[in-house]
């Protein structure tokens, strides 16, 4: 694996049958055009740019975008605010234990 930071992906390449992803395009730091061929493709681009790649990814293969045949990408999609906080404490407070969920509970008075 490689990072390659200030690389923007706009489209996934497919095989000439269109059966399989062989690689992305992207544009590099100096906005010139770059493929970079893949045996595997992983799309994290978060909940809104993933859909984007996607239709970006047209083929006459797949006219209405990649992995979109049901009409579906982009659709129903949510993403979630949150937020994190840290602390430095001089006692072990066992912070692998339970979960955090709990520290963005509102408590209220009674």
């Amino acid at each position: 694996m490689e990072i390659r930071a200030d690389a923007y992906v706009t489209r996934v390449l497919t095989s000439a049958k269109g059966d399989r992803a062989t690689g992305v395009e992207y544009y590099d730091k100096a906005k010139q055009r770059q493929e970079q061929l893949a045996d595997v493709v992983v799309l994290s681009a978060f909940s809104a740019s993933n859909p984007r790649i996607l239709f970006n990814s047209k083929t006459d293969k797949h006219p209405e975008g990649l992995a979109n045949s049901s009409g579906l990408v982009g659709r129903y999609v949510t993403a979630h605010i949150t937020f994190s906080a840290f602390g430095l404490f001089e006692e072990n407070t066992e912070n692998h234990m339970g979960t955090s969920g709990p520290l963005a509970c509102r408590r209220t008075a009674t």
